[in-house]
């Protein structure tokens, strides 16, 4: 539901926040379809 991609969203926010791998935007776009 929504409220789960918004909590997906909110971790990948955190994820690039902290080192490590980047975050595939592309497949994140593709998955919430903004």
């Amino acid at each position: 539901g929504e409220l789960e991609n918004q909590i997906d969203i909110e971790d990948a926010w955190k994820a690039k926040n902290e080192p490590g791998d980047p975050i595939p935007w592309e497949e994140l776009k593709k998955e919430l379809e903004i």
